[in-house]
């Protein structure tokens, strides 16, 4: 009987560390909050959604630090339409053959100049196969499960400014 209460209770603790890994990942769409007062008018702002591996260091020339708190989320903040340049860092963790690391990437600056008032954008990263990091954003306005739509293209990929 005590060699099956061991195994029960190996059992229960590889459960509880697998739920801890998987849970995580399962809330995809959840945003952190960020607050930035651009001093317009909410009814001239647009909803940005930031995906998680970026972390945006400047918008338009003032430093910010709109991060989400959970690796892999989104940060989500509500900026004025028009033109904007930002200045993104990208770390995405990695794991390989059991050590933890991640691949970064410093001041990739980008400009979008069709924001336009009460739609919502994301802004995604992906690395390429000659590991450069390119910088994408899609009107997800009228797109219930915009995360989903992401999948399916539509993106529209930024040229990486050269001057920062």
């Amino acid at each position: 009987m005590k060699r099956n209460s061991n195994a029960l209770n190996l059992f229960i603790l590889f459960m509880c560390i697998i739920s801890m890994i998987a849970l995580p990942g399962c809330s995809m769409t959840s945003a952190t909050k960020i607050q930035y007062d651009s001093g317009s008018p909410p009814e001239k702002n647009c909803t940005l959604n930031i995906a998680g591996p970026l972390a945006a260091k400047k918008f338009d020339g003032q430093d910010v630090n709109w991060r989400n708190s959970i690796p892999h989320n989104w940060a989500q903040v509500q900026i004025p339409e028009g033109k904007h340049t930002f200045v993104f860092d990208y770390e995405y963790p990695t794991t390989q053959g059991g050590t933890f690391s991640s691949y970064q990437a410093k001041d990739i600056s980008v400009t979008y100049d069709r924001f336009a008032a009460g739609h919502t954008y994301v802004l995604v990263a992906q690395m390429t196969i000659n590991m450069s990091i390119k910088i994408g954003v899609k009107d997800v306005t009228d797109d219930p499960d915009w995360f989903a739509s992401l999948r399916k293209g539509g993106i529209e990929w930024l040229p990486i400014n050269a001057n920062r």
